[in-house]
């Protein structure tokens, strides 16, 4: 089933989840991922392409160690780096507050803390609003500390309703936004 908003963005809704693109979108799409509270975008530390942390930087570079793609599984996505073969994971698959990190290609399961799911949560300028949850605890990504500067994006085990658990997702064919 989809529904239609006003940017044209196909929403699919399997299983009772939300999801923002269609599978062919999220294997063949970059995306940026901006906070909410900032306008600064997501990022792997030193584009690295070994074990790395997620961060906020206050600014949306060009590089692809800011862009994203997804891979789509039955219960969400796998949220893979443009720049590496590595995915996203909540560190040590955590239960409680934990980093979020970049894992090497080999290292990438399927378990439920490398599975992540958008859902909306509003609106920005016309553009859907999420939060990013995590499979295996149902909780939030958010910038730690409400921070406006550099910042670990953690896993916290609750969604909360503050800017810093919310995001926009910014579509490209390209990975350096050009």
């Amino acid at each position: 089933m989809f529904k239609k908003i006003k940017s044209g963005i196909a929403f699919v809704v399997l299983f009772g989840a939300i999801f923002p693109f269609s599978q062919a979108q999220a294997q063949s799409k970059y995306w940026r991922i901006r906070a909410e509270h900032t306008g600064g975008c997501l990022a792997i530390e030193g584009a690295s392409n070994n074990r790395a942390r997620l961060l906020h930087l206050p600014r949306c570079d060009k590089t692809a160690n800011f862009a994203f793609w997804l891979e789509t599984l039955n219960s969400g996505y796998r949220i893979h780096p443009a720049h590496s073969n590595g995915c996203l994971a909540v560190a040590g698959a955590s239960r409680s507050r934990s980093v979020i990190v970049q894992k090497q290609q080999d290292l990438c399961e399927i378990n439920e803390h490398f599975i992540f799911n958008f859902r909306e949560v509003g609106s920005r300028n016309g553009q859907p609003v999420y939060n990013i949850t995590v499979n295996h605890t149902g909780g939030c990504i958010a910038v730690a500390g409400f921070s406006t500067g550099r910042a670990e994006v953690v896993h916290v085990p609750r969604c909360d309703d503050t800017r810093n658990f919310q995001f926009v997702l910014e579509g490209s064919n390209n990975p350096y936004f050009n």
